[in-house]
């Protein structure tokens, strides 16, 4: 059977972002990294992708530390590893396994077979196009954006606005996961846009200038959290044999 992908709030732990504060001397790196990670899993973020762009795919460091991540919080979460899904080889066994994959990245035919059939496993698209293509191969989401204009990511794809959300959303025959440039205030049109969850940097990571702490972070993702929740569409009306749709899944 399938992961199931709960609506809500993805969070992106991206290290180039949080990289002023592991510098800081007297940081213990990897304590403040699952500080970070416990932050998201227990104030209710749907996922947590690890992003290190400057790190190389064979970084002995970026496998022990998704596995520091999965350890953690696995159990609670997903742990999607950016970019690099080998990293998350040795630990196929573990709950909360998975990888988030870009249109140049491994093909997720070959993430799904590495990892097995338990992990958890997105793919990146940004038009529709690929959206539609993504439905023969072998993911559980698709992040679809960039929504708006973003920094977190160089060299990032002309955003596609909410009205080209929409269309994703209705082409998907996967969960969509809005990306690119979402802050707190467009969680209720995410959701109207039909989004299954939003992922996030800087609305609780904070700037790059400036980084939050780990318990900034927490009371960031508390807010985005509950706005989430409070966005809801009202529940459709139950049909026989049929339950009301609700807050169940998230």
């Amino acid at each position: 059977m399938p992961p199931q992908i709960r609506r809500g709030i993805y969070a992106i732990l991206d290290l180039d972002r949080i990289a002023p504060i592991l510098a800081e001397t007297g940081v213990n790196e990897r304590e403040a990294l699952l500080a970070y990670a416990r932050a998201a899993a227990e104030t209710g973020a749907m996922a947590l992708q690890l992003r290190a762009k400057s790190s190389p795919a064979t970084s002995l460091f970026l496998s022990r530390l998704y596995g520091d991540l999965v350890k953690a919080c696995g159990e609670r979460l997903p742990i999607l590893m950016n970019d690099h899904p080998a990293a998350a080889l040795p630990f196929v066994t573990s709950d909360g396994v998975g990888a988030h994959l870009g249109q140049s990245d491994a093909s997720p035919v070959t993430a799904r077979h590495q990892l097995g059939d338990d992990a958890v496993i997105g793919l990146s698209t940004h038009t529709l196009a690929q959206v539609m293509a993504a439905g023969a191969l072998p993911v559980d989401y698709i992040g679809f954006g960039p929504v708006r204009a973003t920094h977190t990511k160089p060299g990032a794809e002309k955003p596609v606005g909410l009205g080209g959300l929409a269309a994703a959303c209705a082409a998907a025959s996967v969960p969509v996961v809005a990306i690119g440039g979402l802050t707190l205030g467009d969680i209720a049109a995410v959701r109207e846009a039909g989004a299954h969850a939003m992922a996030v940097v800087t609305a609780w990571l904070g700037p790059a200038d400036d980084p939050w702490s780990p318990d900034q972070a927490s009371v960031a993702m508390s807010m985005l959290r509950a706005t989430w929740l409070a966005s809801a569409p009202a529940p459709t009306p139950a049909t026989p044999n049929e339950p009301a749709s609700g807050e169940a899944s998230e």
